[in-house]
């Protein structure tokens, strides 16, 4: 591996607050700015114990490990250059009802609260005509037709040359801390 360089790599730790020693597997991508230097790096460790123990076991169950390890939460997916749709979790799929081939045909925006839509497509749009990253609070719409808040994350990935190679897309689901703050609102209004 190269100094600057992606990478991704096993280890045992300690898990959780059983403190139960587990399998994760880390990533680490450079941020680089247009002349190539790192500005930052982003990381993930996601728990692999599952996976781990479905090696050489039925291909099904070993393929459906990762979806049991606790990843349904976020909503992730991986786009091209100029928004080219490369990947989408399974979570994402569950969550807004379709299948992959559904996933691919659709909008960019498509599932956007339309009190939302507006500002969305302005952070998309800005990202992808300047290539700079944007983070903001969306409503995503369900397979049942509601809506939950979402904090949305838009990243470039950068070539040794600066070019945008990938955008990576992440949702995390923020519903319960949104109504908390809205609870407080209302009290804070009546206690005026």
């Amino acid at each position: 591996m190269k100094a600057g360089e992606a990478f991704r790599w096993r280890s045992r730790e300690c898990g959780g607050l059983t403190g139960n020693i587990r399998w994760f597997l880390h990533r680490e991508e450079p941020l680089r700015t247009k002349p190539g230097e790192i500005v930052k790096w982003y990381g993930s460790s996601i728990e692999i114990e599952e996976r781990k123990n479905c090696r050489g076991k039925n291909p099904r169950t070993r393929d459906r490990a990762p979806a049991n390890a606790g990843l349904r939460a976020s909503i992730v997916a991986v786009f091209g250059p100029n928004r080219e749709r490369l990947y989408v979790n399974r979570g994402a799929l569950d969550y807004l009802g379709i299948s992959l081939d559904e996933w691919r045909q659709r909008s960019f925006a498509a599932g956007v609260h339309p009190d939302d839509s507006e500002r969305f497509k302005t952070y998309a749009d800005r990202a992808l005509s300047t290539g700079a990253a944007y983070e903001l609070e969306v409503r995503l719409r369900k397979s049942d037709a509601s809506y939950r808040w979402f904090l949305a994350r838009y990243n470039p990935v950068r070539d040794n040359k600066g070019q945008v190679m990938r955008w990576y897309f992440a949702c995390t689901d923020i519903e319960d801390r949104k109504q908390a703050e809205d609870a407080l609102h209302r009290e804070k209004r009546r206690s005026a």
